[in-house]
């Protein structure tokens, strides 16, 4: 405790003790802050459910009500007009959501096979975590690519996740941007667009 704040307990004990007893206990601003060894154990469970996702991780990382944002994903789906920093639609909406879309991406001959995270930096406040990270994949057939199987895939990005503050700490709204020419590049396909031209790749 600083020394500042002991003088003012001194000063102003006996006003303090009379607002305890008039309001009863006080909760602390503090109470449920998450640690560092926290924010790096969400981080470590969070991005597994990229890798390979189990809903038994997701039941104790992410809240039911869980919404997953990022313009990067709008955009290589298709949502270019309306992502969802402007329109506030969640690319993942709840957590059930989030468990299908991962199933989906893992299974069997799908063209990337996702391999790790290398998590660079976390920094976390009492109930906010942001980190750097590098994706590590390796290719599967992709139809129409010069990338062969096999060859690796890499990008990076950076995440933001607002968990509740409370004893669990689950992540109730990830925000999600990566380097998606990276990406593309890596996956070895054709890629051109054209505001205004949706026949610019003929």
């Amino acid at each position: 405790m600083q020394i500042r704040n002991i003088l003012s307990l001194a000063v102003f004990g006996l006003v303090s003790t009379a607002a305890a007893v008039a309001t009863g206990p006080q909760k602390r601003d503090d109470d449920h802050c998450l640690t560092k060894t926290q924010a790096a154990d969400i981080v470590s469970r969070f991005t597994s459910l990229a890798i390979n996702v189990q809903q038994s991780v997701a039941d104790v990382t992410v809240t039911n009500d869980f919404q997953f944002f990022s313009d990067n994903q709008d955009f290589l789906e298709g949502r270019i007009a309306t992502p969802g920093s402007l329109t506030g639609i969640p690319s993942v909406k709840n957590k059930t959501d989030l468990v299908q879309q991962q199933q989906g991406a893992q299974a069997p001959g799908t063209p990337v096979i996702p391999q790790s995270f290398t998590i660079f930096q976390i920094i976390h406040s009492c109930s906010a975590i942001t980190f750097r990270w590098r994706f590590h994949a390796i290719a599967g057939t992709i139809p129409g690519s010069t990338t062969q199987p096999g060859d690796p895939i890499e990008y990076a990005g950076i995440d933001v996740l607002i968990v509740e503050k409370t004893a669990q700490h689950l992540v109730k709204k990830a925000y999600s941007e990566w380097n998606s020419g990276e990406l593309l590049y890596d996956l070895g396909l054709r890629t051109c667009f054209q505001k205004g031209n949706p026949s610019a790749c003929t």
